[in-house]
């Protein structure tokens, strides 16, 4: 709201206790969808992660089976501290 401050205040206290309200308004509404797209991009990532440790884990198990050196990183042993469903 495109208005100088000293004109509110030269109005009154009520007038510009209402305008407060408007900005605020306007500025949480921006906030909340910022929080909401952060939110859907964390979980995109952690979608993507999940599926990569997946993938990592069935390539570690093949090469294991073939008597090869498994690759190293994130394996069945080490899911990053948090337990993934198996299988």
């Amino acid at each position: 709201i495109g208005l100088p401050l000293d004109f509110i205040k030269a109005l009154g206290v009520r007038v510009h206790v209402r305008v407060c309200e408007r900005v605020c308004e306007c500025v949480r509404e921006r906030v909340r969808e910022r929080v909401r797209e952060r939110q859907r991009v964390r979980e995109r990532q952690r979608v993507r992660e999940r599926q990569h440790v997946r993938v990592r884990v069935r390539v570690a198990a093949i090469e294991e089976q073939k008597g090869r050196k498994p690759i190293p990183g994130p394996t069945v042993g080490d899911r990053g501290g948090k337990a993934a469903p198996q299988g």
